[in-house]
């Protein structure tokens, strides 16, 4: 009995580092693994002790793509804990930056890292010289969401005006101004994009069914931020702060991040499963474009996350004019200011946010003296790897059963479109590793 092995040492276009390694005997599959090599950077264990005010400068160095997304989920974690509410101005706001991260974040992706497979192209650079105009209307796309976050966050990475209780400091009209027409702009881009999206083919060697995890939508629509209950397929919704019995995280000898299943079973979350769970709550030119491209129901298929996510970048710049909108008609600004008073006892926060690649946990416990003495943060990548690996698998079993049509190559290029698909931030992935020091 003989086994091959298919490596792909590095997987690049994806932000960190990462590989995938297949075994192929007699009898068909034996492994598939999405392999984590990225050095771990224990942010869990650094903050023990730290003073809660602190942590949303600490977390948001997790990653420089997704800094705003654990900026904004660990402030919501805290408040949770110290039982601070706020206004819905401040929320509003806290929404208009996570847009910005949004479309940042989705444009360099889409345009940049996955679209590329689709046309033969081993990059984007390859790629310019025959798509120039569209090459550069994405980068202004992804220059839009950084303005967005350099506006209020304070600075295009690492926000400095999230604070716990409220802002730093409100942002001056004219800047709301700014933003509505940078985001009417993105629109026109947008609408001119769309059929170079609409003929990526998207073919269906990875379809299968799968369990879809989102946040549950409210009464303004689709949530692209922080929510109070989960969706999964098959299941009732579930209050966040009960999310580690049903987001069950395990060590795999080959990755230095955890993998995560939802009760025992690998799932998705992301754009697809946002669209799968709330396409009736993508209205406006976003659910036009949603059924254009993805249907009245999303197909099971991974790659189709790439197209949610162009729907997210339009509905994203339609949030963003509404919400300059109603912060600019406020007769007044909001009180902002932070919060800075220690509980009486013990106690946890936890919040969840949906953000660029999918749901974010953050949960933390504070004692009297304003100390973290706990701290869980679970990434989306990190909840998906074990669905990658399942892809992984049905796309090497689609290959097998076509007599391994194409060969060894044509499965190479599935395997990483494949998980491209899933717009993996590997750095995100890997503090996940408990640390533990022990004195000698």
């Amino acid at each position: 009995m003989s086994s091959s092995v298919l490596e792909i040492p590095h997987l690049y276009r994806v932000e960190g580092h990462g590989g995938i390694r297949v075994t192929v005997g007699d009898q068909g599959i034996e492994d598939c693994q999405m392999s984590i090599f990225e050095g771990s950077r224990f942010y869990e264990a650094l903050l023990r002790d730290r003073n809660y005010f602190e942590v949303p400068g600490i977390v948001c160095r997790v990653c420089a793509i997704c800094s705003v997304a654990h900026s904004l989920c660990s402030t919501y974690a805290i408040e949770d804990a110290l039982g601070l509410v706020v206004s819905r101005p401040i929320k509003r706001l806290r929404d208009l930056l996570n847009m910005g991260e949004f479309i940042e974040s989705h444009a360099l992706h889409l345009f940049c890292l996955a679209t590329p497979d689709y046309l033969g192209f081993s990059g984007v650079l390859e790629m310019q010289p025959q798509f120039d105009k569209e090459v550069r209307q994405a980068l202004q796309l992804k220059k839009f969401g950084n303005l967005i976050q350099e506006r209020i966050g304070g600075r295009a990475i690492h926000p400095v005006n999230v604070v716990i209780g409220g802002v730093g400091t409100w942002p001056e009209k004219k800047i709301f101004d700014e933003l509505r027409e940078g985001a009417q702009s993105a629109l026109a881009i947008l609408r001119q994009i769309e059929p170079l999206i609409a003929s990526l083919q998207q073919e269906d060697y990875a379809t299968q069914d799968r369990v879809y995890v989102a946040l549950e939508g409210d009464e303004d629509g689709l949530i692209l931020g922080h929510g109070d209950r989960l969706q999964a397929s098959g299941h009732e919704p579930v209050d966040i702060h009960d999310y580690s019995k049903y987001v069950n995280e395990s060590v795999v000898r080959h990755s230095t991040a955890k993998q995560s299943r939802f009760s025992n079973r690998p799932f998705m979350v992301g754009s697809l499963s946002r669209m799968v769970h709330h396409s009736k709550l993508v209205t406006g030119e976003a659910g036009q474009i949603l059924r254009r491209l993805m249907g009245e129901q999303p197909a099971p298929n991974p790659l189709l996350n790439n197209a949610g996510q162009f729907v997210e970048l339009v509905y994203c710049c339609e949030q963003v004019i509404q919400m300059c909108d109603e912060l600019r008609a406020l007769p007044t600004q909001p009180s902002a200011d932070p919060y800075h008073l220690h509980p009486e006892k013990t106690v946890r926060g936890t919040a969840a946010m949906e953000v660029p690649r999918g749901t974010l946990f953050h949960s933390y416990e504070i004692n009297e003296e304003g100390h973290i003495t706990d701290a869980d943060i679970i990434t989306p990548t990190a909840q998906n790897l074990a669905q990658v690996e399942s892809d992984i698998a049905k796309t090497v079993q689609t290959w097998l059963d076509s007599n391994k049509d194409g060969g060894d190559e044509r499965l190479r290029k599935n395997l990483e479109m494949v998980a491209r698909a899933y717009d993996p931030c590997i750095s995100c992935s890997t503090h996940l590793v408990d640390l533990t020091v022990r004195a000698s």
